[in-house]
């Protein structure tokens, strides 16, 4: 899981961020308050488990089926972000990155 929320944890504003390499969900939410509140926006969800979400135990594959079932991450998309050298820690956008000037 590269993201989550468990417990009851209302209100997360989550917006222009790169999320990168996670192997199961990019999105893990276990919340009885998993609806309530949250805005989730712009972001590259880079996944590579070919899993996008699993919100409260309903599975999403696609980022644009998690998105339009969950009116989140309207504008956000789902890119390899091209780090110069993510193996050796150097997370700078590559000049051909989607995520620069987004």
């Amino acid at each position: 899981m590269a993201f989550g929320i468990q417990d009851s944890i209302r209100n997360i504003t989550f917006k222009n961020n790169i999320v990168y390499g996670s192997n199961t969900y990019a999105i893990l939410v276990e919340s009885q308050w998993a609806t309530e509140g949250h805005d989730f926006d712009y972001n590259d969800w880079h996944y590579q488990s070919g899993k996008m979400a699993n919100w409260n135990g309903t599975e999403y594959k696609t980022l644009q089926d998690y998105s339009v079932i969950m009116s989140q991450d309207i504008h956000s998309i789902s890119k390899n972000p091209l780090f110069i050298d993510p193996m050796n820690g150097d997370f700078q956008l590559s000049s051909t990155s989607p995520c620069r000037h987004a």
